[in-house]
């Protein structure tokens, strides 16, 4: 097992198993999760939005720097 394989192990295990991720989408609603890694890089945010999505069917999106520039502009 990889180092990687393993954090993710201990991290659903001890972390994330025990919260309710419907409670979490409820209570954070305007919530957003927020990481330094590059898109497609190791990182707690994936981590906990496919814990999401799995969990609850309900996904969550990665926004680039792209797009939020884009949204500005058109504000």
């Amino acid at each position: 097992m990889t180092d990687m394989q393993e954090y993710t192990r201990r991290f659903m295990e001890e972390i994330l198993s025990q919260v309710d991720p419907q409670e979490i989408l409820e209570k954070h609603q305007d919530a957003v999760l927020l990481c330094w890694e590059k898109p497609g890089d190791f990182c707690h945010r994936q981590l906990v939005a496919d814990w999401i999505e799995k969990a609850t069917g309900q996904k969550v999106p990665e926004i680039t720097i792209e797009e939020i520039t884009k949204q500005q502009r058109l504000f």
